[in-house]
């Protein structure tokens, strides 16, 4: 009786591992943004789009607005909802547009180190209704306007933009790695190179609302009212940057092996998933040096193949994590995994 409960341990614990961090296998999920005439862009979390090439023409931006037209549909956020990036995911971004329960947040990369501006505005969105928001940096400040007025500035001084990266994506409704996803609809975006006050900035709006309006020249421009099949037309001046639509929820780029944080405290905030990765592949030590062991395998191989197995084994979850979502392909947790294995094995090595 003993020996068919030793049998059957092993499947029944990586079956138990596999469900644990694989389930619900939704590998094929569906992108959930939709679009209708009169409503645009609708994205359901988990859902997102991204220009299908990076868009090279914002490399050399000095000064900018970024005009998006949305109607958020959730009062509050699971972190900042990504509504605009331009980024990788959450640590490689050049700019990035999010949520907060009612507060606009903007975060921008400039150079020099660790330069990261954080720009946050309360009282900006209500749920359900339509609104236009813009952020504009003059050179010298970030301004943030809700319907053409002025809703809030932050003084920067001068910020250089040369070093941002040149391959990142635009995209719209979560990072590029497809996390941190948004509620709600979108139904124009447009990126100037150059600082509109609020006159030009509602202008602009009324503008679009005619038809055959003229457009004063944006980098980038997209009408997602008259978009066509599951490409969007960059409408703007210079190389089109058009976006995509992914008929799967398949992330501009999947991170696979995630580096942890350079803060400590990064990785203290993590501490409880850490500490299960660590106790839960404990038992695979345990039963994997014991199973060997009664095949006949010598000291120290039985533990050296054990370690092996788990290591193996915590890197191919790894990878698969990196194409689910809502999951995230880690570093640490392929440190910690192997941990709990050595831990395991030399905890039956002991027992003997």
């Amino acid at each position: 009786m003993e020996k068919k409960l030793w049998k059957w341990s092993i499947p029944f614990y990586l079956m138990t591992i596999l469900i644990a961090t694989l389930w619900p296998f939704n590998f094929w999920q569906s992108n959930r943004t939709s679009y209708w005439p009169q409503d645009g862009l609708r994205l359901v979390p988990p859902s997102t789009v991204y220009s299908a090439i990076p868009a090279l023409k914002l490399s050399k931006i000095e000064k900018f607005t970024i005009l998006v037209d949305l109607t958020c549909e959730d009062s509050g956020s699971n972190g900042y909802a990504r509504i605009l990036t331009y980024s990788l995911d959450e640590r490689r971004r050049n700019f990035t547009l999010g949520q907060w329960n009612d507060c606009l947040v903007f975060l921008l990369r400039a150079s020099g180190p660790a330069r990261m501006v954080h720009f946050e505005v309360e009282g900006v969105l209500k749920k359900g209704v339509k609104e236009w928001v813009a952020i504009v940096f003059d050179g010298e400040r970030l301004s943030l306007y809700r319907d053409g007025a002025l809703k809030g500035a932050k003084r920067t001084g001068p910020l250089d933009f040369s070093d941002w990266e040149r391959g990142y994506p635009l995209v719209i409704g979560s990072e590029g790695d497809g996390k941190f996803p948004w509620a709600g609809r979108i139904h124009s975006v447009a990126i100037f190179d150059r600082a509109l006050n609020g006159e030009e900035i509602q202008s602009f709006r009324d503008r679009e609302k005619q038809p055959g309006h003229t457009i004063d020249s944006p980098l980038v421009y997209y009408r997602f009212a008259d978009m066509q099949g599951p490409t969007i037309r960059d409408h703007g001046i210079g190389p089109r940057a058009d976006l995509v639509v992914p008929k799967y929820f398949t992330p501009y780029k999947p991170i696979i092996l995630k580096t942890p944080s350079n803060e400590i405290r990064g990785l203290w905030s993590d501490r409880t998933d850490i500490l299960l990765n660590f106790l839960c592949f404990i038992p695979l030590g345990f039963l994997f040096v014991n199973f060997l062991n009664s095949q006949g395998f010598p000291s120290p191989y039985d533990i050296l193949l054990t370690i092996a197995i788990g290591f193996s084994l915590s890197l191919t979850i790894e990878i698969l994590q990196a194409f689910l979502p809502g999951r995230e392909s880690d570093l640490t947790d392929l440190i910690t995994n192997t941990l709990g294995t050595i831990t395991g094995s030399f905890l039956r090595r002991t027992a003997t």
